[in-house]
């Protein structure tokens, strides 16, 4: 994880990124995208009914959502630096 992106958030937005952490990376994994490249191309960060989520357009990852983009984006950031590595 980038930590000068980390450095970056609220106390709170570190506590909700360190709560979803290892939810997030399973998550990415069971897309079975392969590396984080193939993870960047196919999702993105959307705002769904107030959230934000990681979306491929037809779906979200399960249960990954905040109310924070910048925590979801420093989580987003890592899957694609650190998946398949």
């Amino acid at each position: 994880m980038n930590p000068e992106a980390l450095a970056s958030l609220s106390p709170e937005e570190k506590k909700e990124v360190s709560a979803l952490r290892k939810q997030f990376i399973a998550a990415v994994k069971k897309t079975n995208l392969g590396d984080g490249s193939a993870f960047a191309r196919h999702f993105q960060i959307k705002e769904e009914a107030a959230f934000f989520v990681c979306s491929d357009g037809s779906s979200s990852l399960p249960g990954i959502k905040t109310r924070s983009r910048k925590s979801l984006e420093v989580l987003f950031d890592d899957a694609v630096a650190n998946y398949g590595r």
